[in-house]
């Protein structure tokens, strides 16, 4: 009997053991994953604000094209005015011009109707009055000439006007369109170590479509890469096609899981997913 009691003490001061040292590496555990998540929550707050102070500069920029846009806009509608004001007044020193042409004609008739036997003053007269009308005629001439460079140097700024907003629309697109391309930044919801695959926190809400490629990054760093094969509109699931380590692969709570709607040469910004 006592030794039965013996026994079953040891028995239970073994186990009181183990189950002690299964607690202590499990707070140990639970530590290590809250101060990772920390991390994960510290760096994702970091990118969030730093993509707000971009978003912001970009807002601004446009705001700033749009009242470029705007001041060009009515420049060069005053400058249609200008013009089409210009074009009147060139019309209408044609058509003086015209009359002018047409009464020197009719005084050069008239003097040649004259007979010979009438008295000289008409004849000095008519002579002065075609030279006032040649004078006027010159003169007129000479202001539609003024006109016409007038018109043409309004229509040239016109045109440098229409290049100089069609600069600033496209400098406006090309921003719009920096803003548009951005990584899709999400993170890992649970993972089957048995069938090796991953449930994320983005879908086809943000541009992911089946056999999607993407990024595992544990400190700025490519630790794995993944293939969706399910797609959701705000989840998806992907296989894991390589990683970095040769061990099985442990994913933490502060990995990132990147899709790149786009990979031109000289980097993204990034969208986070929450």
């Amino acid at each position: 009997m006592i030794r039965l009691l013996l026994v079953a003490t040891i028995v239970l001061s073994a186990l009181s053991a183990f189950f002690a040292f299964q607690t202590r590496v499990r707070g140990t555990q639970c530590s290590e994953e809250r101060d990772a998540a920390r991390k994960g929550l510290q760096e994702a707050q970091h990118r969030l604000t730093k993509g707000n102070g971009e978003k912001k500069d970009l807002e601004a920029k446009l705001k700033e094209i749009e009242v470029k846009s705007d001041k060009l806009k009515q420049d060069s509608e005053k400058m249609r005015s200008d013009l089409a004001h210009l074009q009147a007044e060139s019309t209408q020193a044609s058509a003086a011009v015209k009359l002018k042409d047409a009464e020197i004609s009719k005084l050069k008739e008239e003097m040649t109707r004259q007979k010979p036997e009438e008295p000289k003053p008409a004849m000095a007269e008519a002579e002065a009055k075609i030279a006032e009308l040649r004078n006027q005629l010159e003169r007129s001439q000479q202001t539609a000439q003024e006109l016409e460079k007038r018109a043409e140097s309004l229509a040239q700024k016109l045109e440098e006007s229409a290049k100089k907003k069609e600069i600033e629309v496209m400098k406006k697109a090309a921003v719009a369109q920096k803003e548009a391309v951005k990584n899709v930044v999400g993170r890992v919801l649970a993972y089957n170590e048995g069938w090796n695959f991953a449930v994320l926190s983005i879908g086809d809400r943000h541009g992911v479509t089946p056999e999607s490629q993407l990024e595992v990054r544990r400190d700025g760093i490519v630790v794995a890469k993944l293939q969706v094969t399910q797609v959701q509109p705000t989840q998806c699931t992907a296989g894991v096609v390589s990683q970095s380590t040769g061990k099985q692969l442990k994913f933490l709570s502060s990995d990132s899981v990147v899709f790149s709607r786009q990979q031109p040469s000289n980097g993204l910004e990034t969208a986070l997913v929450p």
